[in-house]
């Protein structure tokens, strides 16, 4: 069984609480609203700041429907613990599921969209207009993404550095982006570590750096056998 020793020990009563009831509470919602928009074909799409939240009815609801339940997906294993023990074969539907929800969920939310403006669900054959500016922002999230993948591999480092000062060689090291049991999601890093002793015993670890802190360090989640 995962045991969170290190990491419970640095949050406060109301943070464990707050977050246990956010990773239940999050996904319940979704299921339940997206079941309810494909029951009734009625739904709120996100719109914008001016209005956050726009109703429609018939196809675009169902679309919705199914992005919310994609979504759903996406946060239920985002909020589970870490796969320490899973085999590589497990992995993969772990991966497909986790990251298919998110771009299903996106993907169904454009569909809405543009059948709500009365297109097909793929939308209208791009102009050249407007592929400038689906470029452009394409080109500001790849932008975004890659800082990140760069702060991820300067911290890959600090955990590198941690495991030889452990007299442990790292022979794996794995980013592992949107985990909940970092203490910090949004500023912390984690990652999933293989390594190896003086001895040749391989070890499987997780671990998070607090990236944005003063104090650079490196948490370690113990793996206690049930």
């Amino acid at each position: 069984m995962l045991c969170l020793a290190r990491t419970t020990r640095c949050r406060s009563g109301w943070q464990q609480v707050l977050i246990k009831l956010l990773t239940c509470s999050v996904p319940l919602f979704l299921i339940v609203y997206g079941s309810k928009c494909l029951l009734t074909h009625h739904a709120r799409l996100p719109a914008g700041m001016v209005r956050p939240m726009v109703q429609v009815s018939g196809s675009p609801a169902v679309m919705a429907g199914f992005s919310y339940l994609s979504l759903a997906i996406f946060v239920m294993f985002c909020s589970g613990p870490p796969p320490g023990s899973r085999f590589w074969a497990r992995q993969v539907p772990y991966l497909l599921l986790r990251w298919g929800g998110l771009a299903g969920g996106l993907a169904c939310q454009v569909a809405a969209w543009n059948l709500r403006r009365g297109y097909s669900a793929i939308g209208p054959l791009p102009g050249s207009d407007q592929v400038r500016v689906w470029l452009c922002l394409a080109g500001v999230v790849a932008i975004i993404g890659f800082l990140c993948f760069l702060l991820a591999m300067f911290e890959r480092e600090q955990v590198k550095k941690d495991l030889y000062a452990q007299r442990l060689v790292p022979l794996h090291i794995w980013w592992l982006p949107f985990t909940h049991w970092a203490e910090a999601p949004v500023r912390a890093t984690a990652f999933r570590v293989v390594c190896a002793d003086g001895d040749g015993v391989v070890q499987k670890k997780y671990c998070w750096t607090s990236g944005w802190s003063p104090q650079r360090r490196v948490v370690w989640l113990e793996m206690d056998a049930a």
